[in-house]
């Protein structure tokens, strides 16, 4: 699924480039630098929160497709903040 594909990416991006600032545009980090091979789309969007000690992922899913459980069922790390998914 693309959420997973979009959590791989971030936290192998994170190891292995150990970003040091936060970063709005995430999903496009993704891209350029090769972590993803094609954007998702536009129903997705993340960003990293960057701390010297834990960073956050936060990928947001804005499609209307697929309800919370859904995505839960498939995928159960998922924490619902309104329509944003944390992966802790």
């Amino acid at each position: 699924s693309n959420l997973r594909n979009i959590k791989s990416a971030a936290e192998t991006y994170v190891t292995m480039a150990n970003p040091s600032a936060d970063d709005n545009t995430l999903l496009t980090t993704l891209v350029d630098n090769g972590y993803l091979t094609t954007s998702p789309g536009d129903d997705y969007s993340a960003a990293l929160d960057y701390d010297t000690n834990i960073s956050t992922i936060t990928i947001e899913y804005t499609g209307g497709d697929a309800s919370v459980g859904d995505l839960q069922a498939v995928y159960s790390l998922i924490a619902t903040l309104t329509r944003m998914f944390n992966f802790q």
